[in-house]
């Protein structure tokens, strides 16, 4: 397992290329699971890149309950 996390400022979103070296750590640590967590948002882009590469996007939508 490979987790990466950022924290960004509020009115910033995570797009797709900040997840590029979580895939890469997946990959070299040959991990089974990729998660990315931040503090902020994700754009739609950010949403299927993560989709398309088995990674869990964790945002602020699951901390605000």
């Amino acid at each position: 397992m490979v987790v990466q996390c950022m924290y960004f400022a509020t009115h910033r979103s995570v797009v797709s290329r900040d997840m590029h070296d979580l895939l890469g750590a997946r990959t070299s640590f040959t991990a089974d699971v990729a998660i990315f967590v931040t503090n902020t948002r994700y754009t739609t882009d950010a949403e299927k890149y993560a989709k398309d590469n088995d990674i869990i996007a964790i945002g602020r939508n699951l901390f605000a309950s």
